[in-house]
């Protein structure tokens, strides 16, 4: 199954190519590997996801987009390819900074409603994990479609403001750094629910550490579509991803020092 996802995947960034005349050298050698029982999950997030976190799981996440962001990371950082699809303002340095492995992640920032179907089918076909952003709109059929396509391909999907069983939220509590609106911005403090649990970690440059024990249980988390951030506060990354200008042409970047594939549509 690994290896023929990763075939898929290639065979997506290759015709891509093909179509803007562009050549890319693709990962060789170490195939996606899983563990039986999902990824491994960092024991100080442990208690937000109670079920794990597995291929074929489909994720709501609410509040912040780094809620989506740092539940991606979690396979990213372990090998996984990841399909980021209709997020244009994707902080692309927080999300370095959270573990997402840039080198194995490809963004299409703007998918037609006509298409979305289509393209989130070929991205759980050929990805370990998608992303689908809160501005790429699908009715309640089609999401669920997809959930269905995901759990039967081995897919980890996480939709922005979705409906399911598995639920994320975060939402930013404060900044340190910064007093009366001068000095440097060192770290965000966010608050993380899921699984009937809450706690908060700092956000650095360094990445990301906790900030206290588990506050206390709390509801399931539920939808708050006014409350959603749509862009994750941005870090410096390493090296900055660049995308081609193909107009209507969809195309993949050949690799900035970041590695990150940009599919423009």
């Amino acid at each position: 199954m690994a290896a023929t996802k990763l075939d898929a995947a290639r065979a997506v960034l290759a015709a891509a190519e093909e179509s803007v005349g562009l050549v890319t050298a693709h990962p060789r050698g170490k195939e996606w590997e899983v563990a039986a029982g999902g990824w491994h999950v960092p024991e100080e997030l442990g208690v937000l996801f109670p079920r794990g976190v597995a291929p074929g799981q489909t994720f709501a996440t609410f509040g912040s987009r780094l809620a989506a962001v740092l539940l991606a990371s979690i396979p990213s950082s372990q090998g996984a390819w990841m399909a980021c699809i209709g997020i244009p303002d994707m902080g692309w340095g927080a999300a370095a900074g959270l573990g997402v492995d840039l080198s194995h992640t490809v963004t299409v920032p703007r998918v037609g409603e006509v298409n979305a179907s289509r393209v989130l089918t070929a991205a759980i076909d050929g990805f370990q994990v998608v992303i689908v952003g809160c501005g790429v709109r699908l009715d309640r059929g089609a999401r669920r479609a997809l959930a269905r396509r995901a759990l039967t391909r081995g897919t980890l999907l996480i939709g922005e403001e979705w409906a399911a069983r598995e639920k994320l939220a975060a939402r930013f509590i404060g900044a340190e750094g910064m007093n009366a609106g001068k000095g440097h911005l060192r770290a965000l403090r966010v608050e993380l629910r899921g699984g009937g649990a809450a706690l908060r970690i700092l956000l650095t440059d360094q990445g990301w550490q906790l900030d206290n024990p588990v506050l206390a249980a709390v509801p399931d988390v539920a939808p708050a579509p006014a409350a959603v951030t749509t862009g994750a506060v941005d870090m410096p990354v390493p090296a900055a991803a660049t995308t081609v200008p193909t107009g209507r042409e969809a195309g993949v970047d050949t690799p900035s020092r970041s590695g990150l594939h940009v599919v423009a549509s």
